[in-house]
């Protein structure tokens, strides 16, 4: 099993082709090179992965189209989130919160922050350019560590995870967290987003690089607790229906763990 890998996923089957009867190879939540050639060198080695995981589905094309990997070994999983340890937040510190570097959408969230005049706590993990009218009400913080920001989702108002489309790494665990905690979210319609949020439903989804409709989406939310509570509660339902650890134990071990394969 090898989880949450890049280059390792392409070397290690040549080693363990050395072997007389190799184990079943699985790779989970493949973090794929930014560079072509590295994705070229890495392709052979990628073939021979019996299994590939992914957390977000749109990742299955991505590794037939960079590696040539066969459609039929790949399986969307959803990313495990241990609920029990993060209970649902009735707390509301009226601000919208928004955390993360890999491929957010900043400057979309801080022109739909500063239109909407909402507080906001942000933490890009970079410099960002705050327009001077919204220094007030827009307040960047440093990268929080894992349990700060839990703590920052926690008493939210709302959470923005902004995405651009992409099939370079780019993990949910801001969204998922704040699923987990009851929180009404709004995500980019993309890649991984699409695969956790339903519209409507579980949060509300708005199209990358549209600062207007995640304007629009974050006063709806803001003007309408009723919808936040609405959205909120059916996101932990989700999360704790598709993203817990038993079941996706279930979908890792498949129908025949123990299975080896030979040479």
């Amino acid at each position: 099993m090898l989880a949450t890998v890049g280059m390792e996923a392409a070397l290690y089957p040549f080693l363990l082709r050395l072997r007389r009867r190799r184990p079943l190879i699985v790779a989970f939540d493949y973090l794929a090179p930014r560079s072509s050639r590295a994705a070229r060198l890495a392709g052979p080695g990628m073939r021979l992965v019996d299994r590939f995981l992914v957390i977000r589905s749109g990742d299955v094309t991505m590794l037939g189209r960079r590696f040539r990997v066969p459609a039929e070994r790949c399986e969307f999983v959803a990313w495990p989130v241990r609920a029990d340890t993060l209970p649902a937040s009735t707390t509301d510190g009226g601000y919208v919160y928004s955390a993360g570097w890999a491929h957010r959408e900043w400057d979309m969230v801080i022109a739909a922050l500063a239109a909407t005049g909402l507080a906001a706590r942000i933490a890009p993990g970079r410099v960002v350019d705050v327009p001077e009218t919204a220094r007030g009400s827009i307040q960047v913080v440093p990268m929080p560590p894992p349990a700060e920001g839990r703590l920052l989702t926690a008493a939210a108002r709302s959470v923005v995870v902004a995405l651009a489309d992409t099939d370079l790494p780019a993990g949910p665990l801001v969204l998922l967290d704040a699923m987990a905690m009851g929180k009404a979210v709004v995500a980019t319609d993309v890649n991984g987003n699409r695969d956790y949020v339903r519209d409507g439903e579980t949060g509300l989804v708005v199209p990358a690089g549209d600062p207007e409709a995640l304007a629009a989406a974050l006063l709806r939310l803001d003007s309408d607790p009723i919808l936040r509570e609405r959205l909120g509660t059916a996101a932990r339902e989700e999360i704790l229906e598709r993203c817990s650890l038993d079941r996706f134990w279930a979908v890792l071990l498949g129908p025949d763990p123990g299975r080896v394969l030979p040479t």
